[in-house]
């Protein structure tokens, strides 16, 4: 006689919703860990609000769950949380491999990393059967503990490793000669000579020196020359005011002025995250309405998905370049609304200028855009020392200097018109300029490099 089936316990819903929490909070989580550079960068230069990007990670979480829903719901053979258990892995998978390999998501080699991620989640699939019950939890709870441990130990180690630093050196006392520090981004030696031209024009005593760049983009070089020592390369945003590097990192909020009456105009870096500073301004640094940073988000992505000539990817570029160019505008007029007019000490000015672009509309050469912008910078140079020549008629100084020369265009198109050679004058020798400007003949003490250009020594000739 053959024995009765025994029917198959039925599984509660009920019981499933505390495993599928759980599963889910580790594809979150996961997610995040993958994004987190992009996350940590955006956080410090301010491109988007945290609220901001909580929200898009949300919906692109919402995202993939319907997804994976609607693959269970049309298949019907497999259930939605066995999808997203396998689903994790795989991206599980995909992390690891940035982590390894490129350490963000657009710097990795995908073509494999990809394919990759899919092996692992089709293998966590099979393998995700009636007998997953003893493994499944573990796996988990060492995924949701890595990721989460990867996405926080960034900003814990930089705050960590970052040490007390000074912007400036103690000065104090009558003899404190007002001084302005005009770091002109992007700046070659090649046009030390234009630039100085102005200046020696109202009678100002001018010193020109030529300067080894403390590394290769601003990236590296400000933090650079802030801590006194080389970063490196590898210099990334590692939390909302820090910079980690393989030779080290510089949380901005661990920095003090050094001394009192130092107002600071900055772009680029979170400058306004140093302590003691009389007065900081960086230009735009507003938080921005969602619809905003929404659309600055879609224009990010217009050039993988179209053709650099599409009208909306031309739109997006035109709005980059207009904002550029009014936030070295802003740079401006914060610079000269500065306290330091008014009770001297020391003010601190970084402008993306001769830094490109110089228009929204297409300009013949890149070396011809760059040399309209070097006229620029001569213009404003000349502006700052008859302002200064009139409010401090005792002394003063100028210091201009740069971070590093003019570099090698990456992606040029129609806004230069395809032609991105650089004048052989701003090419060579790969040197930035430092000129010290005085209504006196001055002594100026000049260091190798930019490097240990905050320390600049000065003194007028005669009084040794």
């Amino acid at each position: 006689m053959n024995e009765p089936a025994i029917a198959a316990q039925p599984v509660h819903k009920s019981n499933q919703w505390p495993g599928m929490l759980a599963d889910t909070l580790t594809l979150l989580a996961v997610v995040v860990a993958i994004w987190s550079p992009s996350i940590w960068g955006r956080l410090y230069y301010q491109n988007n609000s945290a609220g901001f990007l909580a929200s898009m990670l949300l919906c692109a979480m919402a995202g993939i769950l319907f997804a994976l829903w609607l693959a269970s719901r049309l298949t019907r053979r497999t259930s939605f949380q066995r999808l997203l258990r396998s689903a994790t892995l795989g991206l599980g998978a995909l992390c690891v491999g940035v982590v390894l390999a490129g350490g963000t998501l657009p710097r990795s080699p995908l073509a494999w990393l990809v394919p990759l991620g899919i092996v692992v989640a089709t293998i966590g699939h099979w393998r995700l059967g009636g007998n997953a019950g003893h493994w499944w939890p573990r796996v988990r709870v060492a995924m949701l503990t890595g990721a989460t441990l990867l996405f926080f130990s960034a900003p814990l180690l930089g705050s960590f490793v970052s040490r007390d630093l000074a912007m400036f050196g103690l000065a104090t006392g009558p003899a404190r000669v007002p001084t302005v520090w005009l770091l002109l981004d992007e700046t070659s030696f090649g046009a030390a000579e234009q630039l100085a031209a102005p200046l020696q024009s109202l009678g100002l005593a001018v010193s020109v020196h030529a300067l080894q760049p403390a590394g290769s983009n601003t990236l590296d070089i400000v933090p650079s020359f802030l801590r006194r020592s080389v970063m490196g390369p590898s210099t990334a945003p590692c939390g909302p005011t820090s910079l980690c590097a393989a030779g080290g990192s510089v949380d901005f909020s661990r920095i003090v002025a050094g001394r009192e009456g130092v107002d600071v105009v900055g772009i680029h870096h979170r400058y306004c995250a140093i302590r003691g500073l009389r007065s900081c301004v960086k230009p735009g640094d507003t938080e921005l309405d969602w619809a905003t940073q929404l659309q600055a988000l879609v224009c990010a992505v217009q050039p993988a998905l179209r053709r650099v000539d599409h009208p909306t990817v031309r739109a997006c570029r035109e709005r980059s370049v207009q904002g550029q160019l009014d936030g070295r505008l802003a740079t401006v007029r914060a610079a000269f609304d500065a306290p330091f007019w008014t009770q001297g000490g020391d003010l601190y000015v970084h402008i993306l200028l001769p830094h490109l672009p110089v228009s929204v509309q297409p300009q013949p050469s890149l070396g011809a855009a760059y040399e309209s912008n070097i006229g620029a910078a001569a213009g404003l140079l000349e502006e700052i020392a008859r302002r200064l020549v009139a409010t401090f008629p005792d002394d003063s100084r100028l210091v201009v200097f740069s971070d590093h020369p003019l570099r090698e265009a990456q992606g040029c198109g129609a806004l230069y018109s395809g032609n991105c050679e650089r004048p052989p004058r701003f090419a060579e020798p790969y040197t930035v300029p430092l000129i010290v400007v005085s209504p006196r003949m001055v002594e100026v003490t000049a260091p190798v490099s930019n490097l240990n250009i905050l320390d600049l020594q000065t003194q007028e000739v005669g009084l040794k």
